[in-house]
């Protein structure tokens, strides 16, 4: 997208709640000399909104900018401090991000549902599908490229969305990875949160009710081509969201 709208979307995003949880999935930068952790993560995701590739984009598309160093409050580090910075993350961060990921996309479909009019706004049961993308690259000491099944030298991403597009897991794979390898681990993490009442020990009997429906009415795995699909009966996704509530309503 261009530069126009960028500046409105990236304030969006830092004055919404998202941000406070965001942010805490960093790792530190002590140095007085550094630029905020935050700081670096936004100009990071402005820059991936914008479609650049990659870190010479960031500087070559923004240094000269006075409306991004206007919003960002200071120059444009070189892609050389950014490769430092993504270096500091450890897996630990990763995982972080990855679970935000997955709030970021339940937060932004309850916003639709209670904002936007019925005719228009997302269905009360989400249908989620894996998605398996190999990335071709050029260089032959990039960390993780190997040949896939395609004969194509490249990186390969998993990702878990809905049907109105939004991202709730992913995780990027070495190039010769089999395509779906993680598509379970990564559906478990987007559905835990409906099911999640179930090991609350708090609450046995409605835990034992939960786990009779869960047990019965089982989901099935379906693949389809390269993707992934978790199809659950209307009537045991109607009971889990009854549980649920009734579960919430005696904390």
């Amino acid at each position: 997208m261009s530069n126009a709208g960028l500046g409105t979307i990236m304030q969006l995003f830092d004055e919404s709640p998202l941000s406070k949880d965001f942010a805490s999935c960093f790792p530190e930068r002590k140095s007085n000399n550094t630029h905020g952790s935050y700081r670096m993560a936004l100009m990071m995701l402005a820059s991936l909104i914008h479609g650049d590739d990659c870190l010479d984009d960031i500087e070559k598309e923004f240094s000269d900018s006075p409306s991004f160093e206007a919003f960002f409050r200071g120059k444009v580090p070189v892609a050389k401090t950014f490769g430092d910075y993504l270096r500091s993350f450890d897996d630990e961060h990763i995982q972080k991000l990855n679970l935000f990921l997955t709030n970021m996309g339940y937060t932004i479909r309850d916003h639709l549902r209670a904002s936007v009019p019925e005719d228009h706004s997302p269905k009360e049961k989400p249908h989620y599908s894996v998605d398996s993308t190999p990335h071709e690259q050029h260089g032959s000491k990039i960390e993780g490229c190997d040949y896939n099944y395609n004969n194509l030298w490249c990186l390969n991403s998993e990702i878990v969305f809905d049907e109105l597009g939004f991202a709730y897991a992913e995780v990027l794979q070495t190039g010769n990875t089999k395509p779906g390898t993680h598509g379970p681990t990564l559906l478990e993490q987007v559905l835990k949160p409906l099911i999640s009442v179930i090991t609350k020990p708090e609450k046995p009997h409605y835990a034992k009710k939960l786990r009779r429906s869960f047990i019965f009415q089982a989901g099935k795995i379906q693949l389809r081509s390269r993707q992934v699909f978790l199809k659950v009966s209307e009537k045991y996704f109607k009971e889990v969201q009854r549980l649920k509530e009734a579960w919430e309503s005696l904390s």
